[in-house]
């Protein structure tokens, strides 16, 4: 089953399922660090494996097969000699802590097994705001999830709802893209590492939220051409000494961000020739524009986040504060 929900599996969901699997508990309400430690609480153990030669003496050999002791059932064929059974309450319980107990405006969205619990997920969802007259939402999640056998522990940023196995490879898709996942051993010091990775993806993605105040007072000021002019200018200088191709790059980027300005078509119009208008513009071209150095893709969208192209975005925002 592509989905990956089998016979032991479990899950609870806030929101709805497509694949409507009754183990997968859905709510109109965030799940709580209660529920999703009944989910995750079940046994594992790592146990040896063996084999008969033609003599019917019987051997050890140096690999473990991991076993569900709840159901006594195999769901790991064979792990190696370092591999170290971590229950998945513990991890979540770090988590607890130094993730969410600090931090109110994440909440889980989603928890729950696959493969009758040879994976488990953990999504987390930072709350939705929304600018005025701004008709798309800032959404964003972070996960983690628990693929023993099939490697390490995996940490992310992404916008998906994870629901299931295909979902799952969404999001971890997205994040490979945007560079941010993150992988850790199957080691106790995991524990903390996922924790503290959570911790610095949750401070970069939900900065934008602590200005939506900011974000609501730039969107009532309008914009007209000698304020577009002299943003252009303080943000993206150009002078009789500036290097030609250096001057070829910014004149690129000064089209780019007006024809971007100039459209708006998700916003009102009020608020798409405002001045947070001309912020999103000028994000979506520093987002987007071609890379003089940075030709990686998953390498550009975290130099997005956390690099050089996030200080320009600033940039553009702290000129557009002071701006007459």
């Amino acid at each position: 089953m592509s989905h990956g929900i089998q016979e032991f599996d479990r899950g609870c969901v806030w929101g709805t399922t497509w694949h409507r699997i009754p183990s997968y508990v859905t709510q109109d309400k965030p799940v709580s660090i209660e529920q999703a430690r009944e989910v995750l609480d079940f046994p594992v153990s790592k146990r040896p494996l063996f084999f008969t030669d033609a003599d019917d003496n019987v051997h050890e050999v140096d690999a473990w097969a991991l076993v569900r002791d709840d159901h006594n059932t195999c769901i790991v064929p064979s792990v190696g000699s370092r591999f170290e059974v971590v229950p998945n309450v513990d991890v979540l319980n770090v988590v607890q802590r130094e993730v969410l107990d600090p931090n109110p405006n994440l909440d889980i969205e989603s928890v729950g097994t696959l493969f009758n619990g040879a994976t488990s997920f953990v999504n987390l969802k930072l709350k939705e705001f929304q600018v005025k007259g701004d008709e798309s939402q800032t959404l964003s999640r972070l996960m983690y999830y628990n693929p023993l056998g099939l490697g390490c522990y995996r940490v992310g940023a992404h916008n998906v709802r994870i629901v299931c196995n295909n979902t799952l490879k969404m999001a971890t898709d997205e994040a490979v893209v945007n560079g941010s996942l993150t992988r850790y051993p199957h080691v106790r010091s995991s524990r903390a590492n996922i924790a503290q990775r959570l911790v610095d993806l949750a401070a970069v993605m939900s900065g934008v939220e602590e200005n939506v105040e900011l974000m609501n007072h730039l969107a009532s000021q309008p914009v007209v051409a000698e304020t577009l002019r002299l943003f252009l200018d303080t943000w993206l200088p150009m002078s009789l000494d500036t290097p030609e191709s250096a001057s070829s790059h910014l004149e690129k980027m000064r089209m780019a961000t007006t024809d971007e300005f100039a459209a708006s078509d998700y916003m009102d119009p009020a608020t798409g020739h405002s001045k947070y208008g001309l912020l999103q513009a000028a994000t979506y071209v520093v987002d987007h524009m071609p890379a003089t150095k940075v030709t990686d893709d998953g390498a550009m969208a975290w130099d997005c986040l956390v690099g050089g192209r996030m200080e320009r975005k600033v940039q553009a925002l702290n000129i557009l504060q002071h701006l007459g």
